[in-house]
This record gives C-alpha cells, sequence and structure tokens, in this order.
C-alpha cells in the first residue's frame, strides 16, 4: 500500500484514515487539523480535531476531560541506550520468518524505510525494546482498577461502578510483577535461545502463580505455566496469555501491551500509516485525568502534545480456543511508547489510551512510567475502565526478585515460590 508523506499546511498535515472493513485494510487521505500550542480542547471544540484525538481519548473528552496542547517536548533516551543503537543497530537483520538476527542491544531498527513491506515489523521490533521499557515491573494493591459509569443525569459526572469492573470475567488480578533478562543460550536450547521470562497473573495468594518463557524465535510460541496450590504442583497450559481476546479484552492488554509489546509470531504486522496524534505526558505519575469525589468522580485535564505516531494493524496469524482479537496500536515514533489501541472483538473496536508521566532517574535521565490508561469496551455503553494507580504501587527496575532460570518441567516447588 502507497502512502502518503506527511506535509504541514498552516494548522492542517495531509495523512491516511485507516479503516478495518472484514479482513481488509483500506485507506483514504484526508486533511488533518492540528490544534496549536495553548489550545483547550473541551466537548465544545472536540469535533474540531476528531482525527488527531485517540478513540478513548474522545469519549473521555466527550464526558468531561479537558485536553490542554502543550509544546511537543524532546524526550532523550538514556545514555546507555542511545550508545548501543550506534554501536548495534547497523548489524540487526530480519530472517525470512521475521526473526530478529543479530540483535545485541539498543534500538533494533533505528532506520525503518516506511515503505518496506517489513516496515510495520521493524516498528513493532522497536515497540518491543524500545528505550523505556523496564527490565522489570511489579504492581500491587488491593485495588489496581477501577469501573465507572457515566451519570444519565450529568454526562460529565462519573459513578463508581466497582461490582462490574470484572464484568467479562477476565480475572483481572491485584497483584502482576514481570521479570525480563537476557541470558546466553545452552547448548540444549541454542536453536531457540530464551530472550526473557515473565512472572505475571498474579491472581491467587501464591507468588509467581503463573509463568511465562518467552524466545526469540518468532516461530516457537511462548510456553505457559500455572501453579496449582492445591497440588503444590506445576502445569502447562495451552492460552497465549498478554494478548487481547474475546473474552479477555483490558486484563489481557493493560500493561502488556504498555511494558510487554506482542510478538511476531502471534501476529502478521502492517505499517498502514505515520501521522500527528495528541498524546497525554505528564509530569506526575499518579492516576492522572480523573479527580475523585466522595460519591462520585469525573474527568480531570490532561496536558497533551501531538506526536508523530506510527499506526500499526495486528493481525492473528492462527485462531486459539481464546480467539485472539486483531487490534490496532499506535506507537510513538520517538519513544516507541504504546500510545492508544483499538481491538476489535465486535462490529465496533473496544478502544484505550496510555497517560505516560515523564521523570527522572538519581542519574538525571529520563525515564517514563505509566501514569494511567482508560478502557472503553464497545460493549457497554456509558463505561470506562481505568488504572488505579494511587491506591497501587508500581515499582520499575527495582530488583524484585532474583534473576534466576526456572525450568518449571524439572522442578515441582513446595511452596509456589521462585
Amino acid at each position: 500500500m502507497r502512502r502518503t508523506k506527511l506535509t504541514l499546511i498552516g494548522f492542517f498535515a495531509l495523512g491516511i484514515a485507516v479503516t478495518v472493513r472484514g479482513d481488509s485494510v483500506v485507506a483514504s487521505a484526508v486533511a488533518v487539523r492540528l490544534p496549536p500550542t495553548g489550545t483547550r480542547i473541551d466537548a465544545s471544540n472536540l469535533s474540531q480535531y476528531a482525527n488527531v484525538i485517540p478513540k478513548a481519548l474522545m469519549f473521555s473528552v466527550a464526558h468531561g476531560l479537558t485536553i490542554n496542547v502543550v509544546a511537543n517536548q524532546r524526550i532523550a533516551w538514556p545514555a546507555g541506550y542511545q550508545r548501543d543503537t550506534e554501536q548495534f543497530s547497523a548489524q540487526v537483520t530480519l530472517a525470512s520468518n521475521n526473526a530478529l538476527q543479530n540483535y545485541s542491544a539498543g534500538l533494533p531498527f533505528s532506520q525503518v524505510d516506511e515503505q518496506s513491506p517489513q516496515a510495520g515489523v521493524k516498528v513493532a521490533y522497536n515497540w518491543r525494546f524500545g528505550p523505556f521499557q523496564p527490565s522489570e515491573l511489579s504492581l500491587t494493591g488491593d485495588q489496581k482498577t477501577s469501573a465507572y459509569s457515566i451519570d444519565p443525569t450529568n454526562r460529565a459526572r462519573l459513578l463508581p461502578d466497582e461490582s462490574n469492573r470484572d464484568y467479562r470475567n477476565e480475572n483481572n488480578c491485584e497483584h502482576i510483577s514481570f521479570l525480563r533478562f537476557d541470558r546466553s543460550p545452552s547448548a540444549e536450547d541454542r536453536k531457540s535461545p530464551l530472550e526473557w521470562k515473565e512472572r505475571g497473573d498474579q491472581c491467587g495468594p501464591d507468588r509467581a502463580a503463573s509463568i511465562t518463557i518467552r524466545y526469540s524465535d518468532p516461530a516457537r510460541p511462548d510456553d505457559d505455566y500455572g501453579f496449582i496450590p492445591a497440588l503444590r504442583k506445576w502445569r502447562e497450559f495451552a492460552l497465549q496469555g498478554g494478548y487481547p481476546n474475546q473474552s479477555c479484552t483490558y486484563a489481557c492488554t493493560q500493561l502488556f501491551w504498555e511494558y510487554l509489546p506482542p510478538k511476531t509470531e502471534v501476529y502478521s504486522i502492517q505499517l498502514v500509516d505515520k501521522r500527528p496524534m495528541l498524546a497525554c505526558i505528564e509530569p506526575r505519575a499518579s492516576s492522572a485525568g480523573l479527580i475523585d469525589g466522595e460519591h462520585s468522580s469525573r474527568f480531570a485535564q490532561l496536558d497533551c502534545e501531538i506526536r508523530q505516531t506510527y499506526v500499526l494493524y495486528l493481525r492473528p496469524r492462527f485462531q486459539t480456543p481464546e480467539r485472539i482479537l486483531s487490534a490496532r496500536a499506535y506507537i510513538d515514533a520517538e519513544t516507541f511508547l504504546y500510545l492508544s489501541g483499538e481491538f476489535f472483538r465486535d462490529r465496533e473496536p473496544d478502544s484505550d489510551v496510555a497517560v505516560w508521566s515523564l521523570q527522572h532517574t538519581q542519574s538525571g535521565e529520563n525515564t517514563m512510567v505509566l501514569a494511567n490508561d482508560f478502557y472503553i469496551p464497545a460493549d457497554r455503553p456509558d463505561f470506562v475502565l481505568s488504572l488505579d494507580v494511587d491506591s497501587a504501587k508500581l515499582v520499575l527496575d527495582g530488583n524484585l526478585v532474583p534473576k534466576v532460570i526456572f525450568n518449571p518441567r524439572a522442578e515441582i516447588l513446595s511452596d509456589g515460590q521462585m
């Protein structure tokens, strides 16, 4: 598919509007109006800038959120990551099956030919190994997800609806932790080296209730294991974790797509556009964009900026019992962070948007922390899910768990601990 290069004309840009119809992607050139810095976007002028506002953010603004358009900021990568990119990216290639070859560290593809058939896969690898992906993450709390219904008598008022926050029976865990690490392959697994391991889905009283072993070979699916406390044993299961499917959407995308992007063995990935979009990057790490009251809440305001964004269309390569969904992901072209997505569960897609917080490490380098996300399910009108970071504890790169190799096939743990 030919794409039109973006050309700024005053406050307008030429872009491509992408529509998914059945199994096809239809694109057409459109004029995009860019809001100038200092613009305040609310329900009264929302329609003027609809082409640059993510779908879930549109819903939020229509129900009371205010966007303050701020100047675009350059977000420098960590110095070590920049050096690794300069040193190693030239050697990285893709095999015929889209496997990543000769990758060591840094951004895999510092240059992406947007006209290449492999452009989408390269952007996806940059998303997956981006400059702000943590080596480990833990999110704990009595409640890490909140649910709200729109008050029918006041469309700008949100009513807490906690009884429905797991309305699709997604088993939304209260404690999630992930661990990623690289290691040199042993002789046994040299043909398909371990890339990283995830500890996740802490859905029970036992830490490490599930383990996913991920491989760098895109033709080899993840190995997934669950610990059964009653039997004190690990059991392998066939479900693909971390991918939106017919019965698990928000719980299968929240944190995963922000911090553990999907693999190419699951999706055929196509770059369908590069366009300016509003992205929300706040200076604070809290549940940005929401204000809670004693009996009701409301959307507040967010600082958002126009950023160049890659639009990826992800189509499942195969079908599984849980029916993995096609999706569209919007990836920032500078940080390679996930900004928003749409998940085609029904005729109208579910949609979500991530709110990031730009912070600094002790050494003064930039780091990005997820401050919130809003998820709008298409099959439940006037309903929104959000990440309740304020009542949970989010820790990145905190040396949370020992980085040891664990082989569920060879060991049975007596207490469910790693």
